[in-house]
């Protein structure tokens, strides 16, 4: 008991110097940056300027500048479109012992180092989700490692979790 009342006795008599020099009005002062206003506008100010380099990334998918970016959207679409016959065809012919197990499809996007992480290549996920929304009702594209190897692989919508990186992105715009 006896340090407890001596630790009480040390803050109070911080406190007491802190007021006789007339720092006090400093630290809690409404322009002080620990003050609660102040903080909440610099973390306001923080995120709004993180939502907007998020569109501003978003937007050079959304209206490519680059050529680059441009095939890369063309690429998905066309392994969309490639994975969507390949689901038909072996619906069409399938019996019980003869189907078609799992399906491989290469296109360059996976040779990417930007589209490598989560985060590069929910940019293109957007796009896709923004922009051909009839297929993502369907399917959502995603890029997983298999044995080390990045692979493009869609997912049906229903069974999809979206990450927070994509979803963020998707509020953002």
């Amino acid at each position: 008991m006896e340090n407890i009342s001596e630790a009480f006795n040390e803050l109070d008599e911080k406190i007491t110097r802190l007021k006789n020099s007339g720092e006090d009005e400093k630290v809690f002062s409404k322009n002080s940056p620990l003050h609660g206003d102040s903080l909440k506008e610099k973390l306001s100010a923080s995120e709004e300027e993180r939502l907007s380099k998020i569109r501003e990334k978003f937007s050079h998918y959304q209206l490519p500048l680059s050529k680059e970016i441009e095939e890369d959207e063309l690429s998905l679409l066309k392994a969309y479109e490639l994975f969507i016959k390949v689901r038909d065809l072996d619906a069409s012919v399938r019996s019980r012992t003869t189907f078609i197990e799992k399906t491989v499809i290469s296109t360059p996007i996976t040779k990417k180092s930007r589209y490598a992480s989560e985060t590069g290549f929910a940019f293109l996920q957007a796009w896709f989700i923004i922009n051909h929304g009839e297929k993502a009702e369907k399917f959502i594209p995603e890029i997983v490692s298999v044995n080390g190897k990045s692979e493009l692989v869609f997912t049906e919508s229903a069974s999809y979790r979206m990450p927070p990186v994509l979803k963020e992105i998707l509020q953002a715009v």
